[in-house]
């Protein structure tokens, strides 16, 4: 019940009421675009760092790759929706993160790849981020995780963003296979 209690009390310390929060978003793919329909009606600010060319629309502004400083300025809350590829490796990271102006809130469900583990708890210790909640991550037990789940203001979840409608119509096939394929004695 502590626990709770804890995690309530966090989010209304740190409140920020729709029309001031500044919502930055990682990549410009089909979630985010689901994404941006549904909020550009709440948020004043939201803006969309992507390698592609996209003129500007109402209450989004697109940033090309490269310009992370003006991006980042003043955001209040950073959605990462990247996919993996070669160029968004660690994408977010220590050099990444230190161009922000101010702390903010961090959410990751784009691949786990994208993100530096290391650095976001580093970023974490040193203040660029007040929390986070990361849904994808790279970590499997070892000292960082640890870290991760003693900080009060971070939220780590076994990547249940990947939970679609046949998530256990899949997962029940795996199951069943990795169930036929052991061999009892």
């Amino acid at each position: 019940m502590v626990v709770y209690r804890t995690h309530f009390n966090f989010f209304f310390k740190n409140f920020v009421e729709p029309q001031d929060c500044k919502i930055g978003i990682l990549g410009y793919g089909k979630t985010s675009k689901i994404l941006t329909e549904y909020i550009k009606n709440i948020f004043r600010d939201i803006r969309v760092l992507t390698s592609q060319n996209i003129n500007e629309s109402k209450n989004i502004a697109f940033y090309k790759r490269g310009n992370h400083k003006e991006f980042l300025n003043g955001l209040t809350h950073l959605i990462n929706l990247l996919p993996f590829t070669e160029d968004n490796a660690n994408f977010v990271n220590l050099d990444f993160l230190y161009q922000l102006t101010n702390p903010l809130y961090y959410i990751n469900v784009g691949r786990a790849e994208t993100q530096n583990s290391s650095d976001i708890y580093e970023a974490a210790a040193r203040g660029l981020i007040w929390g986070a909640s990361i849904d994808v991550h790279g970590l499997a037990g070892g000292k960082i995780s640890n870290q991760f789940y003693d900080l009060p203001n971070f939220f780590l979840t076994p990547h249940i963003s990947g939970w679609t409608n046949n998530f256990w119509s899949k997962n029940s096939v795996l199951l069943k296979y990795n169930l036929s394929s052991i061999h009892f004695l």
